[in-house]
């Protein structure tokens, strides 16, 4: 194992994997840290603002939002994140509500959104039982041939999923015992 820097972007590269070495896989260091800081948060709101913080920090990542499943099976926007130029730097501008989850209010704002033409994609958030939500991502360009990015944003997904059923899960034995 060992880093190595392509350009404008660090990777992480695992050489042995269970084929044998014949697929290699890279993983950027932002995708490292968004796992590596997803151990520390004991609450979704924490978990969330350091995911998207680190998610907007991935070369090429625009925008990515968290929709999650309430206990009514609807579709809950609970986290966003957008990254945009200012004077030469990048900004980001996070938004967490994970409130909404329980909330009978559908939306925190009725805003008019312009629509935009940028690639999105969406990372299903499931456990090994349920689908718990979708992990939507905008780039800022169309990438055809990069499935390195696509394995980096499906890891992510994986274990942000996993994190969000540790936390729901620990806040639903403390209800329980309170």
């Amino acid at each position: 194992m060992h880093t190595q820097s392509t350009g404008d972007r660090e990777t992480f590269c695992v050489k042995e994997q269970a084929t044998g070495g014949k697929f290699p896989f890279r993983v950027e260091v932002n995708v490292l840290k968004i796992m590596q800081a997803c151990q520390e948060p004991s609450n979704l709101d924490d978990l969330f603002e350091i995911v998207l913080t680190h998610l907007l920090d991935i070369h090429h990542v625009r925008q990515a939002e968290i929709l999650l499943y309430n206990r009514k099976n609807d579709l809950v926007l609970v986290a966003e994140g957008n990254k945009s130029m200012y004077k030469g730097l990048n900004r980001h501008k996070i938004m967490v509500q994970s409130w909404m989850m329980d909330s009978a209010i559908r939306r925190s704002t009725r805003r008019i959104r312009i629509p935009t033409l940028f690639l999105v994609t969406s990372i299903a958030l499931k456990t090994s039982e349920e689908l718990i939500g979708f992990l939507n991502i905008q780039l800022d360009r169309i990438h055809s041939n990069n499935n390195e990015l696509f394995a980096n944003f499906n890891l992510i997904g994986f274990h942000l999923s996993t994190k969000i059923k540790e936390i729901m899960l620990q806040d639903e034995i403390k209800e329980l015992a309170g």
